[in-house]
């Protein structure tokens, strides 16, 4: 009988440390938006783990969305994306499961401008084919307008 004590005493022992742990990962899922909601897809997420300066580096997907599989720990959370200005949260706990929405704003543009007065296409255009129902086209009245001439002086 003595046995089965001491079985079930170094059984709980060894296994209170195992129950103890943090989880083995945690997730954090990241919805990236900007200031009018519309998703970034290809937006940069960096995880950075405060303890081990360890970084992890993730992009956002057609959704706007990353799925970060992390060590649950603290964490210092930067967003980037071309064209907007750079995100950044620290000291976020990681643990279970997180849900963060980013919002990125515009940025300022600071470099030269060019203003012309006229407007090229671009070169590689796509090009678009489809067939149009003849009756319907032969059905338009066309009726000839005048437009203003536009003539520098």
């Amino acid at each position: 009988m003595a046995c089965v004590y001491i079985a079930a005493i170094t059984i709980a022992l060894c296994a209170s440390p195992v129950l103890a742990q943090e989880p083995a990962e945690a997730t954090l899922t990241v919805t990236v938006t900007d200031q009018t909601g519309a998703v970034i897809p290809g937006a940069r997420v960096t995880a950075i783990r405060e303890d081990s300066h360890d970084d992890f580096r993730f992009l956002t997907d057609a959704r706007g969305v990353a799925v970060l599989q992390l060590q649950p720990g603290i964490y210092n959370l930067r967003v980037v994306s071309q064209g907007f200005a750079q995100w950044a949260e620290t000291g976020l706990d990681v643990t279970g499961k997180i849900e963060k929405s980013v919002v990125l704003r515009v940025s300022s543009y600071s470099g030269p401008m060019v203003i012309a007065d006229t407007v090229s296409p671009p070169v590689d255009l796509p090009v678009v084919e489809a067939l149009i129902p003849l009756e319907p086209v032969q059905e338009l009245v066309l009726t000839p307008t005048k437009l203003p001439s536009h003539r520098r002086h």
